[in-house]
């Protein structure tokens, strides 16, 4: 081992100083001003895309706004219109009521010249049979539909015969087999 030197209270003498003297002022070069047209070159394009990012945005907002408010219009006029239709459901049903409702359906039996029943005939469907007695109407009235072509072609006077009665059974609206009566007082036939 190398034997170090024992310090000293003197200080030591910096690197390139000379130990003689005051330390010597090294040359430097003089201070200049930077220009300043350089920082300002490079911050403009990005303040003009900010500035268009911006525009963008608040643009992208107002369609979007007006949108809104279109739909929003849109949706106002499809709600009034369906209420008005729900009025004109309820008020058409109410109609379908009204005429379905039993004197009116009379006035209308009446009015096609059509004539109550005063004994009806039933039949048992278990075993076909007829229940009542047949019985012709008490008042002869023969049914002329009142169209605009047949008032215009036959006059009211000349009613079309009676047809010849039939015996036989005869397929309802429903398709249920129903007896016909012939003359009164003869019995209906059941298959």
């Amino acid at each position: 081992m190398t034997a170090q030197p024992a310090p000293t209270g003197a200080p030591r003498p910096r690197a390139g100083a000379h130990p003689s003297g005051p330390p010597a002022r090294e040359a430097r070069p003089p201070l200049r001003l930077v220009p300043t047209g350089a920082p300002a070159a490079r911050r403009a394009p990005f303040v003009v895309l900010i500035l268009g990012l911006l525009a963008g945005a608040l643009v992208g907002l107002l369609l979007l706004n007006t949108a809104r408010s279109q739909d929003s219009f849109t949706v106002s006029d499809l709600t009034k219109r369906g209420a008005v239709l729900s009025q004109r459901e309820q008020e058409m049903q109410r109609a379908v009521e009204a005429a379905e409702a039993p004197g009116q359906l009379a006035q209308r039996a009446r009015d096609l010249g059509m004539v109550p029943n005063a004994n009806p005939l039933f039949i048992r469907l278990p075993d076909g049979a007829v229940l009542g007695a047949p019985s012709g109407s008490s008042t002869p009235h023969i049914a002329t539909p009142a169209s605009p072509d047949t008032t215009a072609s036959a006059p009211a006077s000349a009613a079309p015969a009676d047809p010849a009665p039939a015996t036989g059974p005869a397929e309802g609206a429903a398709g249920i087999l129903a007896p016909t009566v012939g003359a009164p007082g003869t019995p209906a036939s059941v298959p």
